[in-house]
């Protein structure tokens, strides 16, 4: 493991912290980073997060424990997966066909080179699953799930996943709240006109079967889909609606309980970056200046093009051993970060199956947990 920031960055900072530790409890300084810095501050340290701090701590060489470092979460990353199908009611072996394409998917498998984010997208299945996923779990269950996971991620040097993972989240709320408006109303137009129908059932019963039949069939179809109708267009399930705004703020505040100490460093020590300085005077959407922040970030994005590489890892050329990638001559390709974010043909295949089902599919039937979790 020698690509990138894993060999020259990662592996001796591990080494360095894991020396540290064996000589004081909670090392704070790091001195050896230009005039020296805050250790605790960087989050890339991870000094609180326990699996680096277990692993490290075992009488192993660097590079042997980084090795399992990565190894584990690739497991973990399988294992989060394999969970969060299986929730979503997906077979067991959609969920671990599922488990494997994800771990050793280029955008997952490479992140090995900069190990923080691979935690992150290790954490990230199960911390998604839990808050958008309603069944199956208790809230309190839910909020203390994903807290736990939000925790993790930012304890290893990855709070920016945990960012994105809760702005879907919020998402996902959203549109369910659209979707139960829309639905409460032609819910309410229905039912109406079945309470009318009702009514003059119980008339007709009671005449012929008397009041037996009457209070069977006000209980059945009478009370019972009033209170029904009361749940449905009433509090119980607005409640129900609001669930998922409820556990993820819920669960951000645990998650910041558990990862205070390294979550006021960091903030603590961000302050000092030149980041927090205006960036250059342009419109949004103007294009960014190379030099600049924004120009900066981009390097490190996805150009849109590079979604061919779901159909075959090297839909551009190779990178390695030698590099022969063409996409370099489209303005805007910027540098490397993932390879590609191939994740076999059988993914494609499943999406473009899916997407073909959906839209095949009769409106009243709703797409089943293995074509959401293959999506």
């Amino acid at each position: 493991m020698a690509f990138r920031d894993v060999g020259h960055f990662y592996t001796p900072l591990y080494d360095y912290i894991a020396h540290r530790i064996h000589s004081e409890w909670l090392p704070l300084w790091n001195p050896l980073d230009q005039t020296g810095i805050p250790l605790v501050g960087e989050t890339t340290t991870a000094v609180f997060y326990p699996v680096r701090w277990i692993l490290f701590l075992l009488p192993i060489k660097t590079d042997t424990a980084l090795g399992w470092y990565v190894a584990i979460h690739l497991m973990l990353a399988a294992f989060t997966t394999h969970f969060a199908v299986r929730r979503s009611g997906a077979s067991e072996t959609t969920a671990v066909i599922a488990g494997l394409c994800y771990s050793l998917s280029g955008s997952v498998l490479v992140l090995y080179t900069n190990p923080p984010f691979l935690v992150g997208a290790a954490w990230l299945p199960l911390l998604m699953s839990t808050l958008i996923q309603r069944q199956h779990a208790s809230q309190m269950r839910r909020v203390f799930v994903a807290g736990m996971t939000m925790a993790m991620m930012i304890l290893a040097g990855d709070p920016q996943t945990v960012a994105n993972v809760v702005i879907v989240a919020i998402a996902v709320a959203f549109g369910r709240w659209i979707i139960s408006v829309i639905a409460s109303r032609s819910d309410v137009r229905d039912g109406e006109r079945r309470e009318t129908e009702v009514g003059v059932l119980i008339a007709e019963r009671s005449t012929t079967d008397g009041n037996v039949v009457i209070a069977e069939r006000s209980t059945t179809d009478g009370n019972a889909m009033i209170a029904e109708r009361s749940a449905t267009d009433g509090n119980v399930v607005i409640a129900g609606r609001s669930a998922t705004m409820v556990v993820v703020i819920a669960s951000c505040l645990v998650g910041s309980l558990l990862a205070l100490p390294q979550i006021a460093a960091s903030v603590s020590w961000s302050a000092q970056s030149d980041r927090v300085l205006p960036d250059e005077n342009s419109h949004w959407l103007a294009p960014p200046v190379p030099s600049s922040r924004r120009g900066q970030a981009y390097q490190f994005s996805v150009a849109p093009w590079h979604l061919a590489e779901f159909l075959t890892p090297s839909a551009f050329g190779s990178l390695l051993p030698q590099y022969r990638r063409l996409s370099s001559l489209i303005p805007g390709d910027g540098r490397i970060w993932t390879p590609s974010v191939y994740m076999g043909l059988l993914v494609a295949i499943a999406i473009l199956s899916t997407v073909l089902s959906v839209i095949r599919r009769p409106a009243t039937r709703k797409p089943t947990g293995d074509a959401i979790l293959w999506l």
